[in-house]
């Protein structure tokens, strides 16, 4: 008889384990597929290029946009560690950018061996942002939303512009300010208040950093806002498109930058 109870339990909490995979993974599908979809709710009939600060438009141009895309495929091979000193871990993502309105999906997995034994989706959908991270895809670890979490994912949205540049032409939800150090500023409203980064390009017309004063960092369970950085480099030709295929991001902590993220694109595709 407990033989039995125990092979119960078993087969219950492996049906349990079985259906939130299922769901976890359905949902996360569900959500890449509607990035396409995502549109701003203002004109969409484009920027034209002169409406747009010079090292904008300049880099627009460079990178081959035209504005007619509804969005960007891309894949990615990196490292990710959860502290500065955590050790760092491989990963593979997909993610999808919309191109006519503020919106992402970021699927990540890291494995070990055969195995999956982390997932990940960083979401900006419908003008919400979202964490999930499940280990052997499951198991909740990390789940961050609300009015927070929309503004931090719409900052993230802004900071990968350079993968969306057909985005710089179309988004009509984007607003520019030129600083007086040369930094252009691009913004967006969200339900957790204005996101807003700051591009820095280069002497080719390239964005190499992009920067923001305060973007929040969850440290030991606590939510922390910190000077956020993140650097693109090795741009070429993907497709029919001139992107940054490295890139890195981190933040500014008491002792100086230390990046969390890392990694290079290896495929894109234009939707």
């Amino acid at each position: 008889m407990m033989e039995l109870l125990i092979l119960g339990l078993l087969l219950g909490a492996a049906a349990a384990y079985v259906g939130a995979l299922v769901r976890f993974e359905r949902g996360a599908k569900q959500r890449m597929a509607e990035v396409g979809a995502t549109t701003a709710e203002t004109d969409m009939t484009g920027m034209p290029a002169a409406d747009l600060p010079p090292p904008v438009a300049r880099f627009a141009r460079q990178a081959g946009a035209t504005g007619r895309a509804q969005a960007v495929e891309l894949a990615q091979r990196a490292e990710m560690r959860m502290a500065p000193d955590k050790p760092w871990r491989t990963i593979t993502a997909r993610q999808a950018i919309a191109i006519r309105g503020p919106g992402f999906v970021w699927l990540a997995e890291r494995r070990r061996g055969p195995f999956v034994v982390l997932r990940i989706v960083d979401a900006y959908v419908a003008g919400r942002g979202f964490l999930q991270a499940r280990l052997l895809g499951a198991i909740p670890v990390a789940d961050f939303s609300g009015p927070a979490a929309d503004r931090s994912e719409l900052m993230r949205y802004l900071a990968e512009l350079a993968w969306a540049p057909d985005a710089l032409l179309s988004n009509r939800a984007l607003d520019w300010r030129t600083h007086a150090d040369g930094a252009i500023e691009v913004s967006a409203e969200s339900r957790g208040g204005r996101a807003a980064v700051r591009l820095y390009f280069n002497n080719d017309g390239d964005i190499y950093e992009i920067r923001a004063d305060a973007r929040d960092s969850t440290e030991g369970g606590k939510v922390i806002p910190r000077p956020w950085v993140g650097r693109f480099a090795d741009y070429q030709m993907m497709g029919d498109r001139r992107i940054p295929t490295r890139a890195e991001v981190g933040y500014v902590y008491d002792d100086g930058y230390a990046a969390y993220w890392r990694g290079r694109i290896t495929d894109y595709r234009i939707l």
